[in-house]
């Protein structure tokens, strides 16, 4: 035989069992006898409750404008090493156009067609290749003389004559 589709209609269905429950809740916050002492033992653990939220939302509030300020000190630290990074490139690119333009007018620089000039924090690199050792000294002379060079390494090298015959 087929089972019975019908809701059962028993003493302990779920819906009969919520509604006892309904009505034993209320029967205790209104009942005559200690309705009263319920409502306010409730309403005391609820402001209690009430009151250790605000205290836990003082806190949230504190930690998070620390927040707010620490990573605003982040952010002007970082803004303030970037600004710094990039005076400190732009200072090199100032330098090395002034060693490139100081060997291009100096009368003594010898007319050196492929030299390679870097610079990085106030170091000037010298690169290239050159006849002679005069010439590789009075580069490196005229590039220490330049504003804002601190140091100079001359990594030029000088073409061997051999070099020049065989090619030649």
């Amino acid at each position: 035989m087929a089972k019975d589709s019908r809701p059962r209609s028993g003493l302990l269905s779920f819906r009969n069992i919520l509604i006892f429950l309904a009505g034993v809740a209320i029967g205790m916050l209104f009942s005559p006898d200690t309705g009263r002492a319920n409502r306010a033992k409730i309403r005391q653990r609820f402001e209690s409750w009430e009151a250790d939220m605000r205290k836990e939302e003082g806190k949230i509030i504190k930690k998070t404008n620390y927040e707010r300020g620490r990573m605003t000190g982040v952010v002007h630290n970082l803004g303030r090493r970037l600004r710094i990074i990039g005076e400190r490139e732009s200072l090199d690119d100032v330098v090395n156009q002034r060693v490139k333009t100081a060997l291009g007018e100096d009368p003594k620089a010898p007319d050196v067609p492929r030299l390679n000039i870097d610079t990085y924090e106030g170091i000037v690199t010298l690169r290239g290749v050159v006849d002679t050792e005069k010439q590789s000294k009075q580069i490196a002379e005229i590039a220490e003389e330049v504003t804002g060079v601190n140091e100079v390494k001359n990594l030029i090298h000088i073409e061997e004559k051999a070099h020049k015959e065989e090619s030649a």
